[in-house]
């Protein structure tokens, strides 16, 4: 019943409108209302010297570093191969005095047993 009495006194229209044109502008009125979408700057793709200039310089560090470490802890081992008094010829070995310790420090560095010395010492391997 009381929908009756709304109906008579309301109506059954449509109390709404829309204004002429509305629907046509709505789109663009909402994206002026919008704020500008910032560009997306893709970064530039290294170029083949820049992927390789790390490594260059990661070599070029590694040289520096082992020349200091040559420069500072000493002369190369073959040049103390050289100069050390083992690498004489068998005329001069028989002239030169060894140092006891120098012999000793020598022998322990070796790892040869004794008999192996004694053998190298008394050339009993050479003579039979």
């Amino acid at each position: 019943m009381e929908d009756k009495k709304l109906k008579d006194i309301c109506g059954t229209g449509n109390p709404f409108s829309v204004p002429e044109g509305y629907f046509d502008r709505v789109t663009e009125e909402i994206m002026d209302r919008l704020p500008e979408k910032e560009k997306v700057i893709l970064p530039p793709t290294p170029t083949t010297w820049q992927r390789i200039k790390p490594w260059l310089y990661l070599a070029a560090m590694f040289c520096v570093i082992m020349g200091g470490a040559r420069y500072f802890v000493g002369p190369s081992l073959q040049q103390k191969i050289d100069k050390s008094p083992m690498a004489t010829t068998s005329a001069e070995a028989q002239s030169i005095s060894y140092d006891e310790e120098y012999l000793e420090n020598e022998l322990m560095n070796s790892r040869m047993d004794d008999y192996s010395v004694y053998c190298y010492l008394t050339d009993t391997d050479s003579e039979s």
